[in-house]
């Protein structure tokens, strides 16, 4: 009992530290929005999708290697010999890439219009493999039973983050030395995991490896690699139109705009917890329970995830101000902004829990791909056809698309009716409530700000919000009451027969 305490503890503290996290990026992006030029935030934006763009190529999906080969065997020797070459693998593609990223300067700075990015390459070249490396860090901490390491490493390297960038930023407006400090700061981190490591578990050696075990970790890896490769470019092939299309100002706009907010934390967190239960009730053949299960997973994420973003989508003004200043507030950064929501409102879910339940992987693997192609597909024809607001537009027919596939295949799969796990008449319903409560916000908060024009967004933001919440509780209450206590019913028994 004490060991799933604890393991409900850690989880905890790592859902709540990914969830500072997230706002931690959100409040680096409010302060460069406004400490910066267009120009220059479009010039770092670019930067940082250089790396976020080629660090996931070149990560051979190894991350996803190491908690399956450190713990499946209890001959430690071997498990540091396959850990030893996962490290070894790692820092190998790394260094190409960060080669790769240095002779393609040239073209870079073509590809982007923008000759200022080619000074910045030094400082981004090698931060995908060190990135990389701290990321096959994190798992082997958590194995180990030193959650809370990285627990604590992760709100340090958040604060020391926005530090960083609020500081030099505003002191010194100086892009190259913003860089050059986060390249050092990845560095610092990958010793100090190093250190620590070597201490209490045993030293890792990436100048060791075993070469016989290159193909079986590939092999393993690969696959994993290959459904990562197609998540990077499905999430980024819009910016880069947008960004190899359009001018530094243009991206700079874009990149804030089309950044997806964390309306969907709460259903993450749901996740985590109903995917082993799913598996559980799937593979016991206890079909009922997992209907009901499923059913009301899907319903507790869009009771959660909706009126949020539906409250963002009306007050996306204030929220644009709050968020990226008056700069960034142009009509089409507002539309594009409400077509995220639009995105961000189908994060409801995980599409794949039930295909990942009974371990069709092949499954997610084509949507996933087909999906990708056609957001590539769309991309292009939707930019010329609507400019900057294609490119968004066509992220969200690829998602509906790939989400209606994902729902007909789940039901095949597990041979039910989607009337059994999806209540249309109490998604319209909801929908009619949600539409209405938010009008009544917007019709109050647009009141008050012509009443009273020096009131600030904040004010604004927070009572139109607040006004959206308290009602939706209101009418949606008992509701909500009823399923998550059939949610903590279905955890007390589960923990109960194991």
């Amino acid at each position: 009992m004490n060991t799933k305490k604890n393991m409900v503890t850690d989880a905890t503290i790592l859902a709540f530290v990914k969830c500072v996290t997230m706002f931690v990026s959100i409040i680096q992006t409010m302060i460069l929005a406004r400490t910066l030029s267009k120009t220059d935030y479009g010039t770092y934006s670019q930067a940082l999708l250089v790396v976020s763009f080629l660090g996931p190529f070149f990560s051979l999906g190894l991350e996803n290697t190491i908690n399956y080969f450190y713990n499946r065997s209890k001959n430690a020797k071997m498990n540091k010999s396959y850990i030893d070459t996962i490290f070894t693998l790692s820092l190998v593609s790394g260094v190409t890439c960060g080669f790769i990223i240095i002779g393609l300067k040239n073209q870079l700075g073509l590809f982007f219009d923008n000759s200022n990015i080619k000074p910045l390459i030094m400082y981004i070249a090698f931060r995908p493999c060190l990135q990389n490396l701290i990321a096959l860090y994190q798992p082997m901490y958590i194995s180990s039973g030193y959650v809370r390491i990285i627990a604590v490493r992760n709100l340090l390297i958040s604060i020391i983050q926005i530090i960083i960038v609020g500081w030099f930023s505003y002191f010194y407006n100086n892009i190259s030395l913003i860089l050059l400090l986060l390249l050092l700061l990845d560095i610092v981190q990958f010793i100090y995991f190093t250190i620590i490591y070597r201490k209490k578990v045993f030293k890792i050696s990436m100048l060791h490896p075993n070469f016989a075990l290159f193909g079986e970790i590939l092999k393993y890896s690969l696959p994993m690699f290959f459904s990562i490769s197609i998540g990077t470019i499905s999430t980024n092939i819009d910016k880069l139109v947008v960004s190899g299309l359009m001018t530094i100002e243009d991206y700079a706009l874009y990149s804030n705009v089309s950044k997806e907010l964390p309306f969907s934390f709460i259903i993450n967190s749901f996740t985590t917890v109903i995917t082993p239960f799913i598996i559980k009730f799937i593979n016991n053949n206890k079909k009922d329970k997992f209907k009901k299960l499923w059913s009301f997973y899907l319903e507790i994420g869009y009771r959660t995830t909706w009126p949020l973003c539906f409250g963002a989508f009306l007050l996306a003004p204030e929220l644009i101000k709050i968020l990226y200043s008056d700069l960034y507030l142009t009509g089409e950064g507002i539309v594009v902004f409400r077509l995220y929501i639009i995105v961000a409102m189908f994060r409801f879910t995980y599409f794949g829990i039930v295909p990942t339940a009974i371990g069709r992987t092949d499954i997610i693997m084509k949507y996933s791909l087909f999906g990708c192609l056609l957001n590539l597909f769309l991309n292009y024809p939707m930019f010329y056809l609507l400019g900057m607001l294609g490119p968004a537009v066509a992220t969200i027919i690829s998602m509906i698309v790939s989400a209606i596939f994902y729902f007909r295949s789940s039901i095949k799969l597990v041979d039910i009716n989607i009337s059994e796990i999806i209540a249309s008449k109490k998604i319209i319903i909801f929908i009619v409530k949600m539409v209405f409560c938010g009008t009544i916000a917007r019709i109050i908060v647009s009141a008050l700000e012509n009443y009273l024009p020096n009131m600030s967004c904040s004010v604004a933001l927070i009572l139109g919000y607040l006004i959206i919440c308290m009602l939706m509780i209101g009418i949606d209450y008992k509701n909500m009451k009823s399923i998550v206590e059939f949610m903590n019913n279905q955890l007390n028994e589960i923990l109960e027969e194991n």
